[in-house]
């Protein structure tokens, strides 16, 4: 009788685990997708590469390596791709454990996260007999670049972009907004239509309160030289108070109570984004009839010597310091950065390339048009005067902390005193730590 107790329990317990496993993977693949790509031909070497993306990234993607493999038949490529959210957690892993892919797609502060000596990465300097660095400017590389060694290459420069809908403004007899004073007057204007002058997603916001503080103090909240807090509990209360200023005066909607799709039903004349995203905010209020202008970033009247705003590379590529095949993994990354059939399919995608060759590629085309390009010339032009982004002003824990301290401030009746303190505490510890 116990044996026979003992066998069910086995049973019950090994179709638990059955079951188990089968959710995990389930899960797993809901949100990650891998594909080994192979020719008909005897492969010699194979080499891993992931990126994350929507589907029409990973469409032209999958479609360009079919392609290098086709060029180049003695390599296969296994494909990981996945939607973003979830893939730096899934890459942290592999990172921490030395089993990430032989070339990978990352985000700009990763090198910092990752790599801060420089190290995390391998050195592309080590691989320009198969990489064509020529095809570059060394100011093109400097943010891939810790203590003389390249962890990256740049596929283009990205910085937050304003567009107004020219025709709402036109209609409400106002001119476009130069000023953040300028949207706080418009706000009163529009708002009693219940029109907001402007729409930004949580991260835009946070960097839009960043810039106009640094225009009217001078001064900057994370240093560009170390990349640490450099405040204090009056800095978080200021950051506060204009935060407050955009929210209450109806400059800006509450992020979470205001979505995209607002946005393009014409509820807000105006939106602050990526410029590598002009298409998306553009294009179907363009078609709807509406009038949409590009302008410069917002600044304050009589600003100080801050510009406010950053630039930063879109995305990078990397190889992994572990990869035991660099010289194929140089191979598919120079395809990618440069190949004209590759650059055709990719577009402006991922922003205008800064690659020479790509880049002569899109022009001979004409794919260079439209609010991609007006926008991803300014930010080409805002290289001049722009300091670089800072990591942690996209840390989502630093984000999340002043979106935290501002909710109590607007809807628990939160002292601006305690909560700029309670700020200053918390970036302390996520930031300087």
């Amino acid at each position: 009788m116990n044996r026979d107790r003992g066998h069910i329990a086995n049973r019950i317990l090994l179709i638990l685990l059955m079951a188990v496993i089968t959710v995990a993977g389930l899960v797993y693949v809901l949100f990650t997708t891998s594909t080994i790509i192979i020719n008909d031909t005897h492969q010699e070497t194979t080499i891993s590469f992931s990126w994350w993306g929507n589907d029409d990234r990973n469409s032209y993607t999958l479609e360009g390596v079919q392609e290098f493999m086709e060029k180049n038949p003695e390599i296969a490529v296994d494909t990981t791709y996945s939607v973003w959210s979830g893939y730096e957690q899934k890459e942290r892993i592999h990172m921490m454990s030395g089993t990430e892919p032989d070339l990978m797609q990352i985000n700009y502060n990763w090198i910092h996260t990752y790599s801060p000596d420089g190290n995390g990465y391998y050195d592309l300097y080590q691989l320009g007999d198969t990489l064509d660095l020529t095809a570059y400017t060394d100011a093109d590389l400097a943010p891939a670049v810790v203590n003389g060694k390249l962890n990256g290459l740049p596929t283009s420069y990205n910085a937050t972009v304003f567009y107004f809908n020219k025709t709402i403004y036109d209609q409400y007899g106002l001119e476009l907004p130069k000023t953040w004073e300028d949207l706080v007057a418009d706000a009163k204007v529009l708002g009693q239509d219940g029109i907001y002058p402007l729409y930004m997603d949580r991260k835009h916001l946070f960097l839009s309160v960043l810039a106009w503080y640094e225009q009217k103090s001078g001064k900057t909240v994370f240093s560009s030289d170390d990349g640490s807090y450099i405040g204090d509990a009056d800095t978080a209360a200021q950051l506060l108070s204009l935060y407050q200023t955009i929210i209450e005066d109806g400059v800006a909607p509450y992020p979470k109570d205001f979505g995209f799709d607002s946005y393009l039903k014409a509820k807000a004349a105006g939106a602050g984004f990526w410029a590598s995203e002009a298409a998306r905010y553009t294009d179907d209020l363009t078609e709807d009839g509406y009038e949409m202008v590009l302008v410069d970033p917002m600044t304050t009247k009589d600003p100080a010597r801050s510009p406010g705003w950053r630039v930063k590379p879109t995305m990078l590529y990397a190889i992994s310091a572990y990869t035991d095949h660099p010289e194929e993994a140089a191979k598919l990354l120079n395809f990618l950065v440069s190949d004209p059939d590759m650059a055709s399919l990719q577009g402006l995608e991922r922003g205008i390339p800064i690659n020479r060759k790509a880049y002569e590629t899109l022009t001979e085309e004409g794919t260079l048009e439209g609010a991609d390009k007006a926008a991803g010339e300014q930010v080409i032009d805002r290289l001049q005067s722009d300091a670089l982004m800072v990591p942690a002003m996209e840390d989502s824990d630093v984000i999340d902390a002043f979106e935290d301290a501002g909710d109590r401030l607007l809807y628990d009746n939160g002292n601006l005193q305690d909560c700029a303190k309670d700020l200053d505490e918390n970036w302390r510890a996520i930031v300087n730590s």
